[in-house]
């Protein structure tokens, strides 16, 4: 999990390149399909909406960051 507080402290000294994606609703054990986790809180996603979301934001990060077209036109 990740320390909030730790993060915002040193995010400056992430790559200039780093892209952040916050998956609202979602939640640790729904990401990783082995459920509940300490400190996941309650997501207010399903879990299908999470895996959908992440997949896309996936998709849409190699489409843009390697110039790609999907054959199947998902993309």
């Amino acid at each position: 999990m990740l320390n909030r507080e730790s993060y915002e402290k040193n995010r400056s000294h992430l790559p200039e390149y780093f892209t952040e994606k916050i998956l609202e609703g979602g939640c640790h054990g729904q990401f990783g399909s082995y459920g509940v986790q300490k400190g996941d809180g309650t997501p207010t996603i399903t879990q299908q909406e999470q895996v959908e979301e992440t997949v896309e934001d996936i998709l849409a990060f190699v489409q843009e960051d390697c110039d790609i077209t999907d054959p199947s036109g998902r993309m």
